[in-house]
């Protein structure tokens, strides 16, 4: 879930994303092949509960 993100680098299969905090309290996550863009996740549609997992709904594909 969003409240259990932390700051910081995170591994994934495609390589390491960067997650940030905003000042409006959300979250941002980044590859490094997206420079200095990163994706931001939208607040409303935060914490979808599916069959196998939680998703969150971000603006951009995130490139590792």
């Amino acid at each position: 879930f969003s409240t259990n993100l932390a700051a910081g680098s995170q591994a994934t299969l495609g390589g390491n994303v960067t997650i940030a905090g905003t000042e409006a309290g959300g979250y941002t996550v980044g590859g490094a092949g997206n420079g200095t863009t990163p994706a931001r996740i939208n607040a409303a549609r935060s914490n979808l509960v599916t069959t196998n997992g939680v998703v969150h709904q971000i603006d951009r594909v995130i490139l590792p």
